[in-house]
């Protein structure tokens, strides 16, 4: 089916000449490289416009089985060459500078987007360090309290609320009688 077609381009596509590329990088500046660094281009290009080409020409007949083709002529009768001579390497150049600029842009947006998505994240775990530090301050103060005084709670600066030194002394001293109070 469809998934066999794939891999088989897959293996046609990526196997073989990967390790043809392979071969030939050991064999220091061979006529190979170029060969193989042409259908590497080649390919690249290819599997950028597949998606597109299989939108629209899923529907036409043998179509995977002619791509599978392409793949194998490219990779093994030197297709790849032919195609990057004619069609390939025309286009890259006419276009070259405009790439260029568009890689330089998209590369800036990149960048200023991951600073700003890493500003973020920081800043969210800065808030939850803050709150687990808070909620751990509460919960100790919580636990070690004497239980007729009030909770204490803590800001997320460390400020504790809910007790004040004064009332705590204050409510701790005997109280006076109302029959002393009156004397």
């Amino acid at each position: 089916g469809h998934y066999g077609r794939e891999i088989i381009t897959c293996i046609l596509g990526f196997v073989y000449p990967g390790y043809a590329s392979f071969i030939a990088l050991k064999a220091e500046n061979g006529p190979d490289q170029s060969s193989w660094l042409t259908y590497w281009i080649t390919f690249a290009m290819f599997n950028v416009c597949e998606p597109w080409a299989d939108l629209f020409m899923f529907w036409f007949p043998f179509y995977y089985e002619i791509k599978v083709l392409l793949v194998f002529w490219m990779a093994h009768f030197r297709g790849a060459s032919l195609i990057y001579h004619n069609y390939v390497h025309p286009y890259l150049h006419a276009n070259e500078h405009r790439i260029d600029q568009a890689l330089v842009q998209a590369q800036q947006e990149a960048s200023t987007k991951i600073r700003f998505y890493a500003t973020q994240g920081v800043q969210q775990v800065q808030r939850a360090a803050a709150t687990l530090m808070t909620k751990s301050h509460e919960l100790l103060a919580e636990q070690t309290r004497p239980r007729d005084q009030p909770p204490i709670s803590y800001d997320v600066h460390g400020a504790s609320h809910g007790v004040d030194a004064d009332d705590v002394r204050r409510r701790a001293a005997p109280r006076e009688s109302s029959s002393e109070v009156l004397d």
